[in-house]
Order: structure tokens, then C-alpha cells, then sequence
């Protein structure tokens, strides 16, 4: 592979670990231009399809640190490559001491730290203890919710109009939903009372790796309720936009809900969601019913249907969500990494 890239982004993604650290890193690519960035990824095939038109380098399934670096090596060599963006869920301890030691340009995603000693600039727009304090618009480093990177089409919606009554809910746990969420929830709602008789549609979206698609169908066709899939759409967010009322976890697309005012109950997939979840729970802008480890469907439904009938305690959520997060989040990052 021959050219000259200014930018290279290591990340990974898969079932298990989830699918935002590509989705978000391709927002960034974007706004960068394709033409100057060149991919590392691991082996996945869900990965290698979103990566499709991007210049992507994978790694073989059984790489070890040694073969990582060596890689990374060949392609500075290869491409000059001025700058190494890194979105990884967790970092080998030797990992970002060996970005270092190239001397390039370092700009490495963080989902707890605000600094991490080695790094020219740390992103990290998730919503951690302390958050509010630390966006700090004359920091070297993107923190907090303002820095959130947004889809270009999302950027493009304007947020919900609240109304008086839950016509439609939106329920979507991400690209692969690994803590299987979305059946749980549906499992939970066949055993409840029925849900406020005035919902139309409870719009469901599953991701391109969803492992319950097959059973998922099958109980939307048999239930009582009105429930409507949604596979393969290429705008999701026109489906939050339409939405009164939204159930989902605790990653990219729960800042999504909450920029555009949806309000939302989240029900965490790791540990980590929980945090933030909660944080932002604090401040009254979502709703988090139970902590990760006890996970239970009748809780999260009992808590849809107290915010069905509570409008006021939407309005409340909506104009807190509103007011914590940026459109332009992937903006103010480029013009941070531009004046590297």
C-alpha cells in the first residue's frame, strides 16, 4: 500500500467490546479527509465492512505487542505519518510508552483519565466524576461532553419537540447489543402490566452484529405490543428524532439521545456505562433504574412506565440533556489537533 497518510488511527472493535470506537474515529477521519488517514484495526469482519472505504491495515487474530509495534513502525516508515489517534478500550501497559518513543504527534482516547502523562492531547468526552469542572476550554485536552463526536447526520438534526404523551418508543443497544439487552427488555414487558395505552409503535433497532435478531423477531411477531425492527438503516438517528421516549446503554448513543433531547432510560452494558450513566443521572439528565450488576427487566420497565406518565419530569430531562452537549464536539477537537 503506497501514499503519504498524516494520520494514523489504531482502534478496535468487535461484539464484545462494541462498535463506537470505530464509529467515532470514522467521524474523525472524516473531518480529517480519508485521503490523509490510514487505518490499524483488529480482525473482525463487522470492523473490515465499516471500514470499507477507508485505507485499513488489520492485524492477524493472534498478534501479540511485539507485532503491533513492529506494524506500527512499518507503516510511520511507509507513509510519514505525522500523528497516531489511538481509541482503544483498554491499552497495554507497554503501548502508549512505544507511541511515545516515535516522537510523533499523540492524541489517544481515554474513557476514565483526564491526563495520562505521555499523550499531547487526551479526549475524553465521557460524563466521569467531575466532569463539569474539568471542561476547561483553555485545556490542551478535549474533556468533558462538549468534546462529544457526533455523526455527520446527526449534526444535521434539530432536536425533539417534547409532547404531553409517549407516542413512540425507541429502544437500541448499539451495533452489537453483547449483554443482549434488548431481549431482556422485551422478555420483561410480556411479564409487566401493559405499557401506556396510547404508544403507537416501539420503534426497535438492531445493529449489524446483534447475536438475538433471529429470537427478537420472533417475540416482536407474537407480542401484543406494537412493536416495529429495524435492520440495516442507514439513518438511525431519524428514528431517535421520531422517538418520545428511549431505552439504551450507556455509550455513544446515550450522548446522542441527550444532545438531541430525547429523554432516556439507560441500562448499562459494563461497568464503565454505569459511571457515566450515573453522572449523568445525578444531574437529572437521563435515568439509570439499575446498576450494571443487577440488571433486572421488570426494574427498567416499572421505570418506563413511570416516565410515560410523568411529562414534566421529561421536560426536566430534556432541557438538562440539551444543555450539556455540543453539535460541533468534532470540530473544536480538529482545531485542537490542527494547532498541535
Amino acid at each position: 500500500m503506497s501514499g503519504t497518510f498524516s494520520y494514523l488511527i489504531r482502534a478496535d472493535g468487535s461484539n464484545d467490546i462494541g462498535l463506537g470506537h470505530i464509529y467515532r474515529t470514522r467521524t474523525l477521519a472524516n473531518c480529517l479527509g480519508r485521503h490523509n488517514v490510514i487505518y490499524l484495526s483488529n480482525d473482525d469482519k463487522v470492523v473490515s465492512s465499516l471500514l470499507s472505504g477507508y485505507r485499513h491495515v488489520v492485524l492477524p487474530e493472534t498478534s501479540t505487542s511485539e507485532t503491533i509495534f513492529t506494524t506500527i513502525e512499518t507503516l510511520i516508515k511507509q507513509h510519514q505519518i505525522s500523528m497516531i489517534i489511538s481509541d482503544l478500550l483498554h491499552y497495554d501497559a507497554n503501548y502508549l510508552q512505544f507511541v511515545k518513543r516515535t516522537e510523533l504527534k499523540m492524541v489517544t482516547f481515554h474513557e476514565h483519565l483526564c491526563r495520562d502523562g505521555l499523550s499531547d492531547i487526551v479526549i475524553n468526552y465521557n460524563t466521569f466524576p467531575g466532569f463539569l469542572a474539568a471542561m476547561d476550554a483553555d485545556s490542551p485536552h478535549c474533556l468533558g461532553p462538549k468534546y462529544t463526536i457526533f455523526p455527520e447526520l446527526l449534526r444535521l438534526k434539530d432536536r425533539i419537540c417534547l409532547k404531553d404523551n409517549i407516542r413512540k418508543v425507541f429502544i437500541s443497544f448499539g451495533g452489537s447489543d453483547p449483554g443482549g439487552l434488548t431481549r431482556k427488555i422485551m422478555d420483561a414487558m410480556e411479564e409487566s402490566e401493559r405499557i401506556a395505552r396510547d404508544i403507537e409503535e416501539i420503534m426497535v433497532h438492531l445493529g449489524p452484529a446483534n447475536r438475538d435478531r433471529e429470537d427478537i423477531e420472533t417475540k416482536a411477531a407474537l407480542s401484543a405490543y406494537p412493536y416495529k425492527l429495524y435492520t440495516d438503516v442507514a439513518d438511525v438517528h431519524g428514528l431517535m428524532c421520531e422517538s418520545d421516549l428511549a431505552l439504551s446503554a450507556g455509550g455513544n448513543m446515550m450522548y446522542e439521545l441527550c444532545y438531541l433531547g430525547v429523554p432516556a432510560i439507560i441500562v448499562p452494558q459494563n461497568a464503565h456505562q454505569e459511571q457515566f450513566g450515573r453522572e449523568l443521572s445525578h444531574v437529572g439528565a437521563v435515568s439509570l433504574p439499575c446498576p450494571f450488576s443487577m440488571i433486572e427487566g421488570d426494574v427498567i420497565v416499572r421505570d418506563l412506565l413511570r416516565l410515560s406518565s410523568d411529562s414534566s419530569l421529561r421536560k426536566k430531562m430534556h432541557e438538562v440533556s440539551c444543555s450539556l452537549f455540543d453539535k460541533d464536539g468534532v470540530v473544536q477537537i480538529i482545531n485542537k489537533l490542527k494547532r498541535l
